[in-house]
C-alpha cells in the first residue's frame, strides 16, 4: 500500500465497521419499541444516534 491507498483503505474499513454496529443498535431499538407506533420507534431512534454523533 502506498501513502494514499492506507487512510482510504482505513476510512472504507471505519464506515463499514459504523454501518454495521448502527445497524443492529437500529434493529434493537425497533425490537423494544416494536408495541409503539413506527414513528414514535424512529424518532427514539434517530434522537439517540444524533445525540451520540
Amino acid at each position: 500500500m502506498n501513502a494514499t491507498t492506507a487512510p482510504i483503505s482505513l476510512t472504507v474499513l471505519m464506515l463499514a465497521a459504523s454501518n454495521l454496529f448502527m445497524t443492529f443498535a437500529m434493529y434493537g431499538h425497533l425490537k423494544n419499541l416494536s408495541g409503539k407506533p413506527w414513528i414514535i420507534a424512529a424518532l427514539v431512534s434517530w434522537g439517540n444516534f444524533s445525540f451520540k454523533a
